[in-house]
């Protein structure tokens, strides 16, 4: 195999590495902005770093930590579970009857999580 072969084979993995590398940040890019314009910047809640940290150091105890987050956040939160899936966490039990009885037909079409 003569040099300028292994040229052209490192010029190939070159191309294929940085081909992913753009592709992984566009798809970090776009899985970013969708979480964030599911809940837009007014719910209040810890980051996906920040949650996924918690899930495996408290995976025991996590309904303490959920309390935490109660405690600093405020009634309604967000939480990504995983890192990307997005979840609102409700704590007002007025609130829960409002969403499941009272405007349960806005909300009856709903995956169940």
């Amino acid at each position: 195999m003569a040099f300028t072969d292994v040229l052209q084979v490192f010029a190939q993995w070159q191309t294929i590495l940085l081909a992913s590398a753009i592709l992984l940040v566009v798809y970090v890019f776009v899985s970013y902005r969708s979480l964030k314009s599911w809940y837009g910047d007014d719910v209040p809640g810890p980051s996906r770093l920040v949650y996924m940290l918690d899930l495996f150091l408290y995976k025991e105890q996590m309904h303490l930590q959920v309390d935490s987050y109660y405690k600093k956040y405020g009634k309604v939160f967000k939480a990504n579970v995983f890192g990307k899936i997005p979840c609102l966490m409700v704590a007002d039990a007025e609130m829960v009857k409002d969403i499941f009885v009272k405007e349960f037909d806005c909300f009856s079409h709903r995956p169940v999580s």
